[in-house]
């Protein structure tokens, strides 16, 4: 067993880092509170659809298509893996 100035360093680190992982905690809380209130803010509620978007199945809001799509913006175009086939999904008309 360690000399009792030694086991009280041991227990004060311990002290700092249980401080720590519960700050840690608290700050995952608030980034996750944050995404939460960036999508609601961007797209609105999802139970209550404020913003009128339409509703319904995928094959009855767009085509679905394999492959790059004009609708996508350039930097898209490009993928870091050209070989890669990308799944593009474009309004239907």
């Amino acid at each position: 067993m360690p000399p009792l100035p030694e086991q009280r360093r041991i227990a004060a680190i311990l002290g700092q880092a249980g401080t720590l992982r519960a700050k840690r905690r608290e700050a995952l809380a608030k980034l996750d509170q944050m995404a939460e209130a960036i999508f609601v803010e961007m797209f609105g509620n999802p139970g209550v659809n404020a913003n009128g978007f339409p509703i319904g199945k995928l094959p009855d809001l767009g085509a679905l298509d394999r492959g790059v799509s004009k609708h996508f913006p350039p930097c898209i175009l490009k993928p870091a893996f050209p070989s890669r086939r990308w799944t593009a999904c474009s309004k239907r008309d």
